[in-house]
This record gives C-alpha cells, structure tokens and sequence, in this order.
C-alpha cells in the first residue's frame, strides 16, 4: 500500500507539474466574470489535485460550479456527465456556451447534448463534419470578442 501511494503521488506531481496557467488567463476571466457566470467542467481523473491547481492559481473563486468528472461518476462527451453539469450550473442549454480545446470530448459531446460550442483551436485543424463547433478560436483570447459581439 506504501508503494502504492508513492507512485500514485509521483504520478499526480508528474501530471500537475506539466500544468501551466498564463497570467493573461486570468485576467481574461476576471473581465468575462464582470459579464458571465463562469464554471469548469473537466474530465479530471482526480478531482482533488485539480482543486488544489485552481486553488493555487486563484480560479476557485472565479468558477461557479467545478464540476468534475471523478466526483459526478460521468465523463465527456457522454450525456450524463453534460446532464449533471447543466443541472449543477442551473441554466437552460439555451443560455450556455461550452468552450473546450477537445474535438471528442468536448466538441462532439456538447453539440450532441444541444448546446453552443466554441473550439479553442490554435493549430487551425479543420473539424470532420460531424464535429463543427458553433465557433472555433485560434486562442482563448478570442472568446472576449466573440462574446462581446
């Protein structure tokens, strides 16, 4: 069991470590939240380093609710998991826009729950038809002027 913890924890570090959050991140939510409601929905395997990233990195205040797949029991794309994070933020599908870097996840599985989708894209990869987002932005920078329209 020792050991066991130990590289489970060499293995959070080594995953955590890679994790990096650019100051002009923050700055660009700290504007959008003057306007939105902010929330997180990730795939995380494990729910409490990913809260002690965004501890770390000022987000949990900015972000209303973390929804996190370890702790709902559901994973992206599948229905479930868009289901309980919608019921979670408590708005209707109408009102909300997923903004998600991942074409499977995020992309395929927010279009197929009925909601709009904007793909930060910066490679400029064209989508397969069955997986075009509302939008598609370049870099997360984008989505103030897209919103702002």
């Amino acid at each position: 069991p020792a050991l066991v913890e130990r590289l489970h924890a060499l293995h959070i570090a080594a995953v955590t470590g890679s994790f990096e959050f650019p100051a002009a991140h923050g700055a660009l939510l700290e504007r959008l939240r003057r306007r939105y409601r902010l929330a997180l929905f990730s795939n995380f395997d494990y729910a409490p380093a990913l809260g002690r990233l965004l501890h770390a990195n000022g987000l949990t205040g900015q972000l209303d609710p973390i929804v996190i797949s370890a702790e709902i029991g559901f994973r992206k794309p599948g229905r479930a998991a868009f289901e309980r994070a919608l019921a979670l933020a408590g708005h209707p599908v109408a009102e909300v826009l997923l903004v998600g870097d991942s074409l499977e996840e995020d992309v395929a599985g927010a279009l197929a729950f009925g909601l709009d989708v904007a793909w930060v894209n910066p490679r400029g990869a064209e989508p397969p038809p069955d997986h075009r987002p509302t939008y598609s932005l370049e870099r997360l920078e984008g989505l103030e002027t897209l919103l702002g329209r």
